[in-house]
């Protein structure tokens, strides 16, 4: 892996840090709205499940698990794949339901904002010589639309001015596709038999702590408030 600039580092670690407390507090108080019983011990397993999680990816990293690039099937991607099965059958959850009904529309697309502030770090990387272009709003990823978006529609939820289920819908599928497009660049930039993008440097920052947690972390992050919205506008909601 090539050195990155710290303060990229830095700001990366504090922005992660910042969205999975966002969700914990949410969570918390999403228990409290839906009146589930004891919200407390509820939030504790959410944290120790996301720290339990966050570290087994940097344990993996650190001895070089991911970063056998030469072995199939890759094994960050794998691992991706069973992390995405658990969050689509943790949505599919009656628990689920009570937080969805419970939470106002615009908090999961207001937090889709940190998609904004990631992108640029992406960028910041792909000019420190650390991660390929395509992966950046100059190259082929456009999710940084999805973050923008995502507030604008957020606040026209918070003051009214939105009132289509329609529109939620139509920003939720995008988002899912930009999301799904940008990890599909990302997997064929892995310098894996199946690599498609050659230019240099290939994504192998990705393999490493902390930027194992782009995928383990934010691209998670995403896809749950992307199915979490739309359980929502599928649910008996009024948009308020």
């Amino acid at each position: 892996m090539r050195p990155t600039p710290e303060y990229i580092d830095l700001v990366f670690l504090l922005l992660m840090f910042g969205i999975l407390a966002t969700l914990v507090v949410g969570h918390y108080v999403a228990c409290q709205r839906a009146q589930l019983n004891d919200p407390s011990r509820r939030t504790i397993w959410l944290m120790v499940g996301i720290l339990g999680w966050v570290m087994l990816l940097a344990f993996l990293a650190s001895i070089g698990i991911f970063a056998q690039f030469d072995r199939l099937p890759p094994r960050l991607p794998l691992l991706l794949f069973a992390a995405m099965l658990t969050i689509v059958f943790l949505i599919t959850r009656p628990v689920t339901k009570k937080l969805a009904a419970a939470v106002p529309l615009h908090w999961p697309l207001i937090l889709q904002g940190f998609r904004v502030p990631l992108e640029f770090i992406l960028w910041s990387l792909f000019i420190n010589n650390a991660l390929p272009e395509q992966m950046t709003f100059s190259g082929y990823n456009y999710d940084i639309l999805s973050g923008i978006f995502g507030l604008i529609l957020g606040f026209g939820l918070f003051k009214g001015w939105v009132k289509s289920k329609a529109v939620l819908m139509a920003y939720n599928i995008l988002g899912l596709v930009l999301l799904a497009t940008i990890v599909i660049i990302a997997i064929l930039s892995i310098p894996t038999p199946f690599r498609y993008f050659m230019n240099e440097p290939a994504n192998t920052i990705v393999a490493y702590v902390p930027y194992v947690w782009i995928p383990g972390v934010y691209v998670l992050m995403a896809l749950f408030l992307h199915l979490f919205s739309i359980k929502q506008v599928l649910g008996d909601r009024n948009i308020k």
